[in-house]
C-alpha cells in the first residue's frame, strides 16, 4: 500500500477527515452522559402526586395473550404510575409488531390507579409471492409462495415457510422467536433446500444442490437483552470440483455462533432515542478438509432526539480470517451503510460509520376501515407518516495483519415512509465521490429503520 502522500493516495486521503469527522461529531453529541446510566439510573420520583398502580386491565386483544402483554410490561401493580414508565411500556408494546396501535391510559381515585391498555391487532397471517426474473436472461425466472403467522401461539413467533419452482427449485420451513415464547427463553429454527443451474466466476454452467439446517438458542437476560447461541448445518453438492473446497464434489460446513445483544431504544422499528450494542463471534469448519474460519462483528447505534429531528449514529466493525466462497455467505462482506455500494473484504476486516438526520414531513396519523370485509377488525389505527433523511458514510477496509486496502465514503438523502404491516419504506439515493450525480446508487426496501 503506497503512502498517504504518493500520488496514488493524494486524492484518497480525505476520506480519513470525513471518518474523523463522522465519529469525532457524534461523540460530542453522544456521550455528555453515561449510556448505560441513561437507562439504569434511578429517577426521584414525586410520590405525592403520583397515583400507585392498583391493576393494569388489557383490552383489544384477540390472539395476543394478555399474560404475554403483562410480561412485556415493565409497569406492574404497587408501581408508580408516571408518565415517562407509560411512555416506555407503549413504545416497547408497539416494538413487538403486533399491533396497528397501542394506547395506556390511567384512570386514578384517591391514589389508585386502574391503567388501561388498549391494543389494536393487527394481521398474523401474511402470504407473499416469490417471483425473480433477469430481463436479460428471460429463461432464468424463479416463482413462488411465501406463508407466515407472525403471531404463533399469540406470543409473537412467527412460524412459516415458501416453496418456489423455475430455473431453481427448492422449499424452506422456520420458526422465528423474537420475545421469547418460552418464558426467558426462544428458538429459532428453519431447515431450507435448494437444487437449480448457477454460473461460478469462469461462467461455467453447474449444478448446486444445497441442504441447510440451523437451530438458535435464545436466553433473555433482562427486558431488553439477550444472548443468542446457535448451530449451522450445510451441505453443497455441485457438479464442478472448483466451486467447492474439498476435492470432491461436496462440502460439509458446520457452524458455531454467538451473539450478545443490548437494544435499549425507544422503538426498535423507528427508533428516536437509545442504543443499541451487539457484539458476535462466529467459527466455522468445513468438516473433510481441514478448513478453519472465523469472523467477529460490532455494532454499536445510538439516537437522540432534538425537538422535531432525530440524529442517528451508527459504528460497524468486522473481521474475517479467511474468505469463504460466495455460496456460503459466511465471509466478511459489507455495504456502504445507506448508500449501497457492495464491498467484500475477504481476508481482513471492515470498520465503518454512518451519521443520519431524520426530520418529520408528515406527522403520524392513523386511518381505519372497519367495514372493509373479513379484514375490517385488523384495518384500524393503520398509521402513515412521511419523514425526510440527510446521510453520510465514511468507512475503510484493511487487511488481515492490518494495512488499509481501500478507503470509502457517500453521503444521500431520500424518504421513509411510516406504513401499516411493512413498518419503514425506504426510499433513498446515495453518491460516492468518484461516480458523477447521473449515476446515485438508488435503495428501496422495508422493515426496520437503522
Amino acid at each position: 500500500m503506497p503512502a498517504c502522500g504518493s500520488n496514488y493516495e493524494r486524492n484518497r486521503c480525505p476520506a480519513r477527515r470525513w471518518i474523523y469527522l463522522l465519529i469525532g461529531l457524534p461523540v460530542w453529541l453522544f456521550f455528555p452522559v453515561s449510556i448505560i446510566a441513561s437507562e439504569t439510573t434511578p429517577v426521584a420520583e414525586d410520590t405525592t402526586s403520583t397515583p400507585v398502580i392498583f391493576a393494569i386491565i388489557v383490552a383489544g386483544n384477540r390472539l395476543t395473550t394478555e399474560a404475554f402483554i403483562l410480561r412485556e410490561m415493565r409497569l406492574k401493580p404497587g408501581m408508580l404510575a408516571d408518565a415517562r414508565r407509560l411512555d416506555a411500556d407503549r413504545a416497547h408494546l408497539m416494538s413487538l409488531g403486533l399491533f396497528n396501535r397501542v394506547e395506556l391510559k390511567v384512570a386514578s381515585d384517591q391514589g389508585r390507579a386502574v391503567v388501561q391498555v388498549e391494543v389494536s391487532e393487527s394481521l398474523h397471517l401474511y402470504p407473499f409471492f416469490i417471483l425473480n426474473w433477469d430481463p436479460d436472461k428471460p429463461s432464468r425466472r424463479t416463482y413462488g409462495l411465501t406463508l407466515y403467522h407472525n403471531n404463533f401461539r399469540g406470543l409473537g413467533a412467527r412460524l412459516g415457510g415458501a416453496v418456489w419452482q423455475g430455473s431453481s427449485r427448492g422449499f424452506t420451513l422456520f420458526h422465528q422467536d423474537p420475545w421469547f415464547s418460552f418464558g426467558r427463553f426462544g428458538l429459532d429454527a428453519q431447515i431450507l433446500y435448494n437444487t437449480g443451474e448457477i454460473r461460478n466466476a469462469a461462467d461455467s454452467l453447474l449444478q448446486r444442490d444445497l441442504f441447510a439446517l440451523s437451530a438458535v438458542f435464545r436466553q433473555r437476560l433482562g427486558l431488553q437483552n439477550w444472548l443468542d447461541i446457535g448451530a449451522n448445518w450445510q451441505t453443497v453438492d455441485a457438479s464442478l470440483d472448483s466451486y467447492t473446497l474439498t476435492a470432491g464434489n461436496r462440502d460439509r460446513v458446520f457452524s458455531l455462533n454467538s451473539a450478545l445483544s443490548a437494544d435499549h431504544r425507544d422503538y426498535c422499528y423507528y427508533p428516536t432515542r437509545g442504543i443499541l450494542f451487539r457484539v458476535a463471534a462466529e467459527a466455522n469448519l468445513v468438516v473433510d478438509e481441514p478448513h478453519y474460519f472465523y469472523r467477529e462483528s460490532l455494532e454499536f447505534r445510538r439516537y437522540r432526539s432534538f425537538r422535531s429531528i432525530i440524529v442517528a449514529w451508527r459504528v460497524v466493525g468486522r473481521f474475517a480470517q479467511q474468505p469463504l466462497p460466495e455460496n456460503y455467505n459466511l465471509a466478511v462482506n459489507s455495504e456502504l451503510i445507506r448508500a449501497g455500494e457492495s464491498y467484500e473484504t475477504g481476508r481482513g476486516g471492515l470498520a465503518a460509520t454512518n451519521l443520519e438526520l431524520r426530520f418529520n414531513l408528515r406527522r403520524m396519523r392513523y386511518y381505519s376501515f372497519p367495514r372493509a370485509p373479513l379484514l375490517g377488525k385488523y384495518l384500524e389505527n393503520l398509521k402513515f407518516s412521511v419523514e425526510g433523511v440527510v446521510f453520510g458514510d465514511a468507512g475503510m477496509a484493511f487487511e488481515y495483519r492490518g494495512s488499509v486496502t481501500k478507503e470509502f465514503r457517500a453521503a444521500g438523502g431520500g424518504l421513509q415512509f411510516q406504513v401499516p404491516f411493512l413498518e419503514t419504506v425506504h426510499l433513498l439515493a446515495g453518491w460516492t465521490p468518484q461516480d458523477r450525480l447521473t449515476e446515485p446508487w438508488i435503495l428501496v426496501g422495508a422493515g426496520v429503520t437503522y
